[in-house]
């Protein structure tokens, strides 16, 4: 992702950096300004958290269907389990936090966040469909102009 962003003119103009506060994030972030050559500090939002899945937190799929057979894993399934946090709240959420995005500041923005957390941000900045394919994990997009660039991953 680093190299990504790199040869995507990474390096060049000031920057700043958002993570997720979940370690698994920060430490992308990290690697990530390591590779692309960028010094800015990475700053935490709670707002970029993954989604909660409450009593579920840390399981896989198959975990989840094993210690309740009753679930049915289909599209939407995760924003409906009973102490997770539902559809509306992470579009709250995630709306707050690109409300706040000063883009007169003459800064680019590196933001690291999660899948469910980063499809949310995507549909929300240019309207692209919430459910779908995930893209990769490593994935690199650009967001200007109201519409989104896959750079690769």
């Amino acid at each position: 992702m680093g190299l990504i962003l790199q040869n995507a003119g990474g390096g060049d103009g000031p920057w700043k950096v958002v993570s997720s506060p979940l370690g698994r994030a920060y430490d992308t972030a990290r690697i990530v300004c390591e590779t692309a050559g960028l010094t800015t500090a990475i700053e935490t939002d709670d707002r970029l958290a993954e989604l909660s899945v409450g009593p579920f937190e840390g399981m896989t799929r198959d975990e989840i269907l094993a210690h309740t057979p009753q679930t049915s894993i289909t599209q939407g399934w995760i924003f409906n389990i009973p102490g997770g946090e539902s559809e509306a709240q992470l579009r709250t959420r995630v709306a707050d936090w690109l409300a706040e995005i000063d883009e007169t500041d003459g800064r680019r923005r590196l933001v690291v966040s999660h899948g469910i957390t980063g499809r949310m941000l995507r549909h929300l900045y240019s309207g692209e469909p919430l459910q779908g394919a995930p893209p990769p994990q490593d994935s690199v997009f650009r967001l200007t102009g109201g519409r989104i660039e896959h750079l690769g991953g």
